[in-house]
């Protein structure tokens, strides 16, 4: 007899993991860098998506799959979430197929602070939030409103603002360097020189601002990229302050760091310092736990 299959996941705007489990056999992990949110995608599109990437991880044994948990960025809506399910349960022709489904934000924070845990959160990826769990369980949150209304300080918003410094240099408003030259390169060999194909590409999600984000931290020496990061770090740190404002007399003074961006070393020490400045210690989340979690809540769940 074939052994049961259970799945955890965990995705954002730029990367989607998967965790396998198989009878007693050890975790394995998949990496894919794809944007499988269906608030971005569509419901329709994103069940497809993670229906292709499951029959990939498994050589198209979907069958015995008996559970999946996913954590996944934007889905707050328990309407759209329902309807994310069953999409995906046709998809898969699994119509038992039991699936736990919520916004990352909500299964860190939970992840990060289990049980009766209190504390704040940053999660600084492509998209930013920074969100607090009061000792009596309550949870408020500053940001989450996605990269056209906020994500101050995140991956998109970080790499956007490379692409306007190209557009300033191009228009003799700002001068060029290394910095410039990488930017127009890969913004090159992605769309070529045509502004209105630029444009068209952009505006269409075809040219993803995050992508652009490596090449800030690699030329963080550069005067315009460095000041891009010291920005990027003040508006993290003006989020934890004012909601540190909000719930200092009800939360643990706990700060955990999540997302890549708040990984970045230049980032990471400067929200270390301005945090323990205000008595908050502050602590990283692992990527695995997540995972881990998810996978768990899933072989519960069958």
């Amino acid at each position: 007899m074939d052994e049961p299959i259970f799945i955890g996941f965990d995705g954002g705007g730029s990367t989607s993991r998967f965790i396998l489990g198989r009878g007693k056999s050890e975790p394995k992990i998949f990496s894919f860098p794809l944007n499988l949110k269906y608030t971005d995608l569509g419901i329709e599109n994103s069940a497809e998506g993670f229906a292709k990437c499951l029959k990939e991880i498994l050589n198209g044994d979907v069958a015995n799959i008996r559970a999946m948990c996913i954590s996944l960025s934007g889905a707050s809506h328990e309407k759209a979430n329902n309807e994310f399910k069953e999409t995906l349960q046709k998809k898969l022709f699994l119509p038992e197929f039991k699936v736990h489904i919520e916004s990352d934000s909500t299964f860190t924070l939970q992840t990060a602070y289990p049980n009766g845990g209190s504390g704040l959160l940053l999660i600084a990826g492509t998209g930013s939030v920074v969100i607090a769990k009061k000792r009596n369980g309550d949870t408020i949150k500053i940001g989450g409103w996605g990269r056209l209304l906020g994500d101050e300080g995140s991956g998109y918003w970080i790499g956007l603002q490379a692409l306007k410094y190209y557009c300033h240099v191009m228009d003799g408003i700002e001068n060029n360097g290394d910095f410039f030259e990488q930017v127009q390169r890969k913004l090159h060999i992605e769309a070529g020189p045509d502004f209105a194909l630029i444009r068209t590409k952009l505006y269409q999600n075809k040219i993803k601002p995050q992508d652009f984000t490596p090449i800030v931290f690699e030329f963080e020496n550069d005067s315009f990229a460095g000041e891009i990061i010291r920005q990027a770090s003040r508006m993290l740190m003006k989020s934890i302050e004012n909601i540190w404002s909000k719930v200092e007399a009800q939360c643990d003074p706990v700060l955990t760091l999540h997302g890549q961006i708040a990984r970045e070393k230049i980032i990471n020490e400067y929200i270390l310092n301005h945090s323990n400045a205000l008595g908050l210690e502050c602590k990283c989340l692992a990527e695995i736990k997540i995972l881990h979690r998810a996978l768990k809540i899933a072989s519960e769940l069958a």
